[in-house]
C-alpha cells in the first residue's frame, strides 16, 4: 500500500485507535522515558556535551503519537529558551499528546496536524535534533520523508530514529499474514481485534512467534490502554509496516544523505557480545550485520543518524583524565542516586537489551561521583581509597571495567573538556 491509500489508511488506524494509549492524567505521577529522548546523550553525540548549556534548541517529534518523546524531550528543556514542534497525521493522537502537555505543565510546544511529506511546505525551518520513534516504519514513502527531514536537519544537528528489526519480527509478521486471511482489513476493527486474540491464545509451542510473547504481552500492558486493543491493532493490524535489517538502514541513511552515529546500546551491535571474538577486521556495517544476525531476535533498531558531511567528533579516549565522564540518559526522579546509596543492581541498557549489573563497593563510589563536571582523574583521585600507585590502580582497573560495560550499554558518557585541543590530554 503506496501513496495517498496508504497515508490516508494510516491516518484512520490512529484515530481509531491512537498509539501508544495514554491517560494525560498519568503526567502527575510518572514521566515516561523514551530512549530516543535523552539530551544527555544526544548532546554528547552531536555537539560534545556542550551545546545543552548553550539553550535555544530547536526540536522536532516527527511522527510524534500521542507525545511519548515530545513530553520527555520538553520536560528535559523546561526553561531552557527551546524551539519544541510537534507534527502528526492524526488528530486524535496530537490531542492527547496536548492534554499531556497540559497536564504536565508545559508550554509552548507547538502542535502541527500535516504528514511528513509535507515537512518542506510548512515552513518550520530548521531543527537540531528531530526525533522519529517508530515513524518511518509506517510511512508510505520512506525514503522520500527520510530526504525532507534531512533537509530539515541544521548542519550540525541530528536525528533519532527507531524502526522495526526485521529478523526481530519474523513471528510477527507470520501472525500478521495470518489475521489478514482470518480477519481481512475491510472487516470492522473490533472483529479482527478478536480474531488476534484467539489466533494469540492458540499458538503451537514451535511456532516462531511463540519466543517473542513475552515481548507482546508486555506491549499489551504498558501501551494498550485498559483493554490492550491499541498495541494489539498496532502490533499485529497495522495497515501499513516495513522492518530492517542493519544493511538496509546504511542504505536508507545513505539515500537521504545521513550517516550512522551510534545505536543507543552499541554493545548489541558487536558481535563479541555474542562470543564472536575473530570479527574485529570487519567494517562497521558488516561487523554489526553479522552481530544483528547472531542476536536473531532484535525487534527494534534505535539509532542516532547526522548528515553525511558533519564534521566527526573525535571521542574521549577511556583513559584520559580530562575527559568528563556523564550518564547518557536522564533520571528526574533520582533513582540511579538511590541504587547507588542502597547496593541494587544498576539497571542499564534499554528496551530487549535491558539488563541489570552487579556493582563493586569501589564502583559506586566511582560512579556517585559522576555528574558531568568533574573529570576522570579528579574522581579517580578521590575514590583512591589510601596513598600511593596501588589504590590509584585499583581504582583504574575498576574504572576499565565500568566504562566498558556501562558505554556498551549506552548508558555511561565521555566528554572532551572545555579546553579540549588546547590541553595535551594526560592518561589516567
Amino acid at each position: 500500500m503506496t501513496g495517498d491509500a496508504g497515508r490516508e489508511a494510516v491516518r484512520e488506524h490512529y484515530e481509531e485507535l491512537p498509539y501508544p494509549a495514554r491517560d494525560p492524567l498519568d503526567e502527575r505521577r510518572r514521566l515516561i522515558q523514551e530512549p530516543l529522548a535523552q539530551l544527555p546523550l544526544v548532546d554528547h553525540l552531536f555537539w560534545g556535551g556542550r551545546r545543552l548549556a548553550r539553550g535555544g534548541l530547536r526540536v522536532l517529534d516527527a511522527g510524534c503519537g500521542t507525545g511519548d518523546a515530545v513530553i520527555c524531550l520538553a520536560e528535559q528543556l523546561r526553561g531552557r529558551g527551546a524551539r519544541i514542534v510537534a507534527v502528526d497525521l492524526s488528530a486524535a493522537s496530537l490531542a492527547v499528546a496536548a492534554k499531556r502537555a497540559r497536564v504536565r505543565g508545559l508550554e509552548g510546544i507547538e502542535f502541527v496536524s500535516a504528514d511528513l511529506e509535507d515537512l518542506p511546505s510548512l515552513g518550520l525551518g530548521e531543527f537540531d535534533y528531530i526525533v522519529l520513534p517508530g515513524v518511518l516504519q509506517h510511512l508510505a514513502s520512506p525514503a522520500e520523508a527520510l530526504r525532507r527531514l534531512a533537509g530539515a536537519l541544521a548542519p550540525d544537528g541530528g536525528l533519532g530514529i527507531r524502526v522495526y528489526g526485521r529478523y526481530g519480527r519474523t513471528g510477527v509478521a507470520q501472525l500478521r499474514e495470518m489475521l489478514r486471511l482470518l480477519a481481512p482489513p475491510g472487516e470492522p476493527t473490533a472483529a479482527r481485534l478478536r480474531a488476534a486474540r484467539r489466533v494469540l491464545g492458540r499458538l503451537r509451542p514451535e511456532h516462531p512467534a511463540r519466543a517473542y510473547r513475552d515481548g507482546w504481552e508486555r506491549e499489551l500492558r504498558d501501551n494498550g490502554g485498559a483493554d490492550g486493543s491499541a498495541a494489539l491493532a498496532d502490533l499485529f493490524l497495522h495497515p501499513l509496516e516495513r522492518a530492517y535489517t542493519v544493511p538496509e538502514l546504511y542504505a536508507r541513511l545513505g539515500d537521504a544523505g545521513l550517516r550512522l552515529a551510534a545505536f543507543d546500546v552499541p554493545d548489541a551491535y558487536e558481535p563479541r557480545t555474542y562470543g564472536v571474538l575473530d570479527a574485529e577486521h570487519l567494517p562497521p556495517v558488516e561487523r554489526q550485520a553479522l552481530a544483528e544476525l547472531l542476536n536473531g531476535r532484535m525487534e527494534h533498531h534505535r539509532l542516532f543518524a547526522q548528515r553525511a558531511e558533519a564534521p566527526v567528533l573525535p571521542p574521549s579516549r577511556p583513559n584520559d583524565a580530562s575527559a568528563v565522564p556523564a550518564w547518557a540518559r536522564y533520571d528526574p526522579g533520582r533513582e540511579r542516586d538511590r541504587v547507588l546509596e542502597t547496593g541494587a543492581d544498576l539497571a542499564v541498557g534499554t528496551g530487549e537489551f535491558a539488563r541489570s549489573l552487579r556493582l563493586t563497593p569501589l564502583a559506586r563510589e566511582i560512579l556517585r561521583r559522576v555528574d558531568g563536571r568533574r573529570s576522570l582523574g579528579d574522581i579517580l583521585d578521590e575514590v583512591a581509597d589510601a596513598p600511593g600507585d596501588g589504590a590509584r590502580r585499583r581504582a583504574r582497573r575498576e574504572w576499565e571495567r565500568l566504562y566498558r560495560d556501562l558505554a556498551g550499554a549506552g548508558d555511561l558518557l565521555l566528554n572532551s573538556p572545555p579546553d579540549a585541543g588546547r590541553l595535551a590530554p594526560r592518561s589516567v
